[in-house]
C-alpha cells in the first residue's frame, strides 16, 4: 500500500482525485487560509458551551503515529473544553461508515474525518450536513463537506528542491550530479512532490545534472537502487527523495560505499519530517534536509478548525497547514518536532 507522510497509508481513491490527497493543496492555494496558530475564536466559543462535543476520525489506528496525533489532538481537546470523540477504524471502510452513522445519529455538532474511500464517504458527508452537522476532510476534499485541512504536495517538493540549491550554491563548485528516488505511482501526491523537488532545484541550478530518476518509497528499496548507482559511478552528490523513508535508504546506501557520515561534498534529503530522518538531520550528517509538518500544529488544527465552522467564525472553510524544510541550522525546531513525535 502506498504510504503518505511519515508512514501513513493513503486511502483508496487519493491517487484519483486531483483534489484529495494526504499533503494537498496546491491547486487551491489561492483560496485556502494558511493556518497560522491557535483559533481563538474556536476555544471562546468551545468554552462558552456552544460546542461540547468534537469527533476526530482518522481511520488508520493501526500505524504507531497513529496514538500520537490522537494525544495531541487529546491535549488541544482539553485545553477549549470540549469532549474529544476518536474513531476507531481500523483502517476498514465498513468501521469508519459505522462509526461516522453512529456520530450522525448521536448529532454531534462537529469532526474532521480522514476518509479511506471518497464515493462510498460522499452519501455519509451528505447525511451529516443535511443533519445541520460539520463535517471537515481531512487530507483532501469531498463534495458535500463543509470545509478542509489541506497540505500542500508541490510546496514540499518545492521547499526541498530549493534548500538543495542553497546548499550547491554554497559548497560546490561544478554543477551537481543529481540522482530522484520518486514515486509517482502515488498519483498527484507523488507527481506533485516530484515535480516540486525537480522544480525548485532547477530554478535556482539550471545546469544541474540529473543523472538517474528511480522509484522508491520505503528504506530498502532506496538503499538498493542508490547502491546499483553507486556501483556505478561515485560522483553523485545530491539526491532529492519523495519521501523521508527514501532519504534514509539513500543515506545507508552512501555508508555502505564507504562514504563518511557527514560527508561534506553530499547532500540527501526527503519529505515528511519522519523521526529518523530529523535524527539524522539534527546530528549534522549528509541527510540533510527534510520539508515538514508538525504533528502537533496539525492534531490541534483537526479539533480546532470543524469548532470555528460549526460556529461560523472560521476566516475560510479551507486550510492549508503550513509546511518546513528543516536543515541542521535549524536545531531548535528539529527538536520541537521530535519532541512532537516522542
Amino acid at each position: 500500500m502506498v504510504k503518505n507522510a511519515s508512514g501513513i497509508p493513503c486511502p483508496t481513491g487519493v491517487a484519483s482525485q486531483t483534489r484529495r490527497h494526504f499533503l494537498r493543496g496546491s491547486a487551491l492555494a489561492g483560496s485556502a487560509a494558511l493556518y497560522t496558530g491557535l483559533l481563538p475564536a474556536a476555544r471562546a466559543l468551545a468554552q462558552a458551551g456552544s460546542i461540547t462535543r468534537v469527533g476526530f476520525d482518522h481511520p488508520y489506528n493501526i500505524v504507531p503515529l497513529w496514538q500520537t496525533i490522537m494525544d495531541h489532538a487529546q491535549i488541544a481537546a482539553d485545553e477549549i473544553g470540549v469532549e474529544l470523540l476518536v474513531a476507531v477504524d481500523d483502517a476498514r471502510l465498513e468501521k469508519q461508515l459505522a462509526n461516522l452513522q453512529g456520530w450522525i445519529a448521536q448529532k454531534v455538532p462537529a469532526f474532521t474525518v480522514f476518509p479511506l474511500e471518497i464515493n462510498s464517504l460522499e452519501p455519509v458527508a451528505k447525511s451529516a450536513r443535511d443533519a445541520g452537522l460539520t463535517w471537515i476532510t481531512y487530507a483532501g476534499e469531498m463534495a458535500h463537506q463543509s470545509g478542509a485541512i489541506l497540505l500542500n504536495n508541490k510546496e514540499s517538493g518545492l521547499l526541498l528542491g530549493r534548500t538543495a540549491a542553497d546548499w550547491v550554491e554554497a559548497k560546490l563548485e561544478a554543477p551537481p550530479k543529481v540522482v530522484l528516488i520518486e514515486y509517482r505511482e502515488s498519483g498527484t501526491l507523488g507527481i506533485e512532490r516530484c515535480d516540486g523537488m525537480r522544480d525548485g532545484l532547477l530554478e535556482r541550478v539550471p545546469d544541474a545534472e540529473i543523472v538517474a530518476t528511480q522509484t522508491a518509497a520505503d528504506p530498502a528499496t532506496a538503499l538498493t537502487v542508490i547502491s546499483t548507482i553507486l556501483n556505478a559511478r561515485r560522483d553523485v552528490n545530491v539526491v532529492l527523495c519523495y519521501n523521508d523513508d527514501g532519504a534514509t535508504g539513500a543515506y545507508r546506501a552512501f555508508l555502505n560505499a564507504g562514504f563518511e557520515a557527514n560527508d561534506p561534498n553530499v547532500f540527501i534529503g526527503g519529505q515528511d519530517g519522519a523521526k529518523e530522518a530529523m535524527t539524522l538531520i539534527k546530528e549534522g550528517t549528509m541527510l540533510r534536509a527534510t520539508s515538514a509538518l508538525r504533528i502537533s500544529q496539525l492534531a490541534r488544527i483537526c479539533v480546532e478548525h470543524p469548532i470555528a465552522v460549526a460556529n461560523g467564525t472560521a476566516a475560510e472553510p479551507v486550510l492549508q497547514m503550513p509546511l518546513e524544510a528543516l536543515t541542521v541550522d535549524d536545531q531548535d525546531k528539529l527538536a520541537a518536532f521530535l519532541a512532537d513525535l516522542g
